[in-house]
């Protein structure tokens, strides 16, 4: 395995070399004109708290270039004096987005800062100003521990945040208390799913909690916590592409958002390989170091400068470790996560299949592009866009289904109470002329792309759209016409073939047959509109429908 803390070390060094500076100009800000920050009313507190640690590092560490520097030191306790200043009464820390005390915050901010009283607990021989430091900094954790004890319950993974932050308290602190409020929420179990998913299905929320157990894990001393990220990062391994990223579509749901970077998960794969011995995340780590220590903020850094400081055993775990390269499976079927991923590695192929509320059920990617699937039929409103609650593995693929009733009320029998509609007791009033649609899509997976097998049941003459969506700016032709996509364009594709052109050399190939019975699928009401920012190849029929799309990726 590589040597983390010291390509971690180079990196923090580089970007911290301002951090004196911008200390001295938060701490006396009429002094410079340049930044004027701390003047403002509405200053938040973690400009002061979040320098605290780093000032700490360039004071312990021994590559430092202001080790041991007394200037330094004392600018940390200025700082945290600051921070302990602008906390509420309560010891809370404002959430500046709405103007009210925050106890996730107030958690995170616990996380984030006090880990790095290790550092002057461990000192060989502590002088009276380090004696001194560490005592503002316990004094201060204890009021913002005991806020976090009397804030009541919170929801999600703010819970978990919580008792990562009761876990950093317990420790230095010694108050048993705070491991007791924090079993009341691990009492009420974590929700992950038997294939390491989560419940907010997100990539950013989903390693905010893989940092949560980590630290509850190290400072209670209990590697049962390393059972959640362990799971959520051999699942997350599925989804990285070879571009560099991780795929929206997956579990983690649908968005218009730029693509995750699959870097994102450095710190998360070297915490799990170090503190578990993990030799796939060894690997993974050595793979994404170098792109995140790039890209990575300083807060970032922070934190793996102190994960490697408060204990000097964990780089020597580094030579210890064999990185071992994770087996990619070529198809995957979380089913619980109601998921599949299919890789065709020899053409650069991945393809995600998904059930959720979101509109996108299938993604193709090759390369860095990405071609994307929905279907709509105007039923009922907001029962017109496919979102698929059941997926099945078939012989040669995966069967989605989609299966919703809507109808009518009638009329009141009895004259209402009252001729306000809004205060009517619409209880009383039947459904009527139930309808149903029902929708199967069967993905048959190819040596080169899937074929769409779709097939409508119930209500009749829904007019209904197929769509895939991709970036623009590549050549579009059929037979007749070739045109360069822009943002926003729309094309209405009639039965037969078509080509999109992702390079001189590779297009996606569709193949449509029983389409093209309407122009309406813009606007179609109840389904998601046309993307202003993508090119969109629409392919119409109605029900009852029996059609089959065909894309594949070919090479010229």
């Amino acid at each position: 395995m590589k040597l983390h803390d010291k390509l971690i070390a180079k990196s923090f060094f580089e970007k911290a070399s301002c951090l004196t500076e911008l200390a001295a100009c938060r701490l006396d800000p009429m002094g410079y004109e340049a930044d004027l920050i701390a003047r403002d009313a509405f200053a938040d507190p973690m400009d002061f708290g979040a320098l605290f640690p780093k000032l700490l590092i360039l004071y312990y560490h021994k590559t430092s270039p202001c080790f041991a520097d007394k200037d330094i030191h004392q600018k940390a306790k200025q700082c945290l004096l600051r921070f302990a200043e602008m906390l509420r009464e309560n010891g809370t820390l404002d959430d500046l987005s709405f103007g009210t005390s925050s106890t996730s915050r107030t958690a995170e901010a616990i996380t984030f800062i006090f880990p790095a009283l290790s550092l002057i607990e461990k000192a060989a021989s502590r002088t009276e100003e380090e004696e001194a430091l560490l005592a503002l900094g316990k004094e201060t954790l204890r009021r913002m521990a005991d806020a976090l004890v009397d804030g009541g319950f919170r929801e999600g993974h703010h819970r978990w945040i919580i008792v990562s932050a009761l876990a950093v308290a317990e420790h230095f602190l010694g108050d048993e208390r705070y491991r007791a409020y924090a079993d009341t929420f691990l009492a009420q179990g974590v929700k992950m799913s038997a294939d390491g998913e989560y419940p907010e299905k997100n990539h950013a929320t989903s390693l905010v909690c893989d940092r949560a157990f980590f630290l509850t894990a190290i400072y209670r001393r209990d590697k049962a916590f390393l059972s959640y990220p362990r799971a959520h990062l051999r699942a997350a391994r599925v989804f990285f592409e070879n571009d560099g990223n991780a795929t929206n579509t997956a579990a983690y749901g649908w968005n218009q958002t730029p693509k995750f970077s699959a870097a994102k998960y450095y710190p998360a794969h070297l915490a799990m390989a170090i503190t578990d011995g993990d030799g796939e995340a060894a690997h993974t780590a050595d793979t994404l170091a170098e792109r995140y220590l790039d890209s990575c903020t300083e807060d970032e850094l922070t934190e793996l400068m102190l994960f490697f400081m408060t204990d000097e055993a964990r780089a020597e775990k580094q030579n210890e470790l064999t990185s071992t390269a994770p087996v990619r499976e070529r198809s995957v079927f979380f089913e619980a996560g109601k998921l599949a991923r299919i890789e065709i590695p020899e053409k650069d192929i991945a393809m995600t299949l998904v059930c959720s509320e979101q509109p996108v059920f299938f993604e193709l990617k090759h390369k860095t592009i990405a071609i994307e699937a929905r279907f709509a039929g105007s039923f009922f409103g907001s029962r017109a866009q496919f979102r698929p609650t059941e997926i099945i593995p078939t012989e040669d693929g995966y069967m989605l289904i989609y299966d919703a009733k809507a109808g009518y009320r009638s009329q009141l029998k009895e004259k209402p109470e009252t001729s306000n509609w809004r205060f009517m007791d619409h209880s009383k009033r039947e459904n009527i002329n139930i309808q149903q649609f029902r929708v199967e899509i069967t993905v048959h997976v190819l040596e080169d792309g899937a074929r769409f097998d779709i097939e409508t049941i119930g209500c009749d003459r829904v007019p209904t759209k197929f769509e895939f969506v991709t970036d623009p700016g590549y050549i579009f032709e059929n037979d007749t016409v070739a045109l360069r996509t822009k943002a926003g364009d729309y094309v209405f594709l009639k039965d037969g073939n078509a080509r999109y052109y992702l390079s001189a050399r590779t297009y996606a190939e569709i193949e449509t047959e029983k389409f093209y019975l309407h122009t309406y699928g813009e606007d179609m009401r109840g389904a998601i509109p046309k993307d202003p920012q993508k090119f969109t190849v629409c392919m119409t029929a109605d029900t009852p429908q029996r059609s089959t799309v065909t894309l594949r990726i070919k090479e010229i």
